[in-house]
C-alpha cells in the first residue's frame, strides 16, 4: 500500500482524541447498565431458588408415619433444592454489586449462608473486597 493511504492528518488525530473519551463514557454507561441487569437477574434467580427450597421444606415437614424410603426420597429432593440455591448464590456473588446496597446484601448473604463451606471461600471474599474497593474507593482490587 502507498504511504499516502496510511497518512494521518492532524484533523483525524484530533478527531480520534476527541471521540475516545465520548466513546469511553458511552461504553462505560452501557457496561454499567449490563452490570445492573446481570445483578438483577442473578438476584432474582437466587430469590426464586431460595423460595423454592423454603417452600419444599415447609410442605415436606410434619407428615407422621412416613416410611424410611419416602423420607429418604424427600431428603434427596431437598438436597437438590439446596444445591440449586447454592449455585444461584454463587452466581449472585460473582455478579458485580452495582451500588452500596447491593454490596451490603452480598455481605449479608455471605455471612448468613456461610459461604466458606461452599468451596473457594477466599475467592468469594476477594469478590466482596473488589466490590467494596470499586464502590467505596473508586478503584480496582489488586488480587
Amino acid at each position: 500500500m502507498a504511504s499516502r493511504e496510511h497518512s494521518c492528518t492532524r484533523r483525524a488525530v484530533l478527531g480520534a482524541a476527541a471521540a475516545l473519551p465520548v466513546l469511553a463514557c458511552a461504553s462505560g454507561a452501557a457496561g454499567a447498565a449490563v452490570a445492573v441487569e446481570k445483578w438483577r437477574s442473578a438476584l432474582a434467580g437466587f430469590r426464586r431458588a431460595e423460595a423454592a427450597m423454603h417452600e419444599f421444606d415447609r410442605l415436606s415437614r410434619g407428615v407422621p408415619g412416613r416410611s424410611f424410603e419416602a423420607q429418604d426420597m424427600l431428603d434427596e429432593q431437598f438436597s437438590d433444592h439446596v444445591v440449586a440455591c447454592n449455585a444461584a448464590l454463587r452466581r449472585l456473588l460473582r455478579a458485580p454489586a452495582p451500588d452500596p446496597a447491593a454490596l451490603a446484601l452480598k455481605v449479608e448473604l455471605a455471612i448468613d449462608h456461610e459461604i466458606a463451606p461452599l468451596g473457594g471461600g477466599e475467592r468469594w471474599l476477594a469478590v466482596l473486597k473488589a466490590d467494596a474497593r470499586r464502590l467505596c474507593l473508586g478503584t480496582r482490587s489488586e488480587g
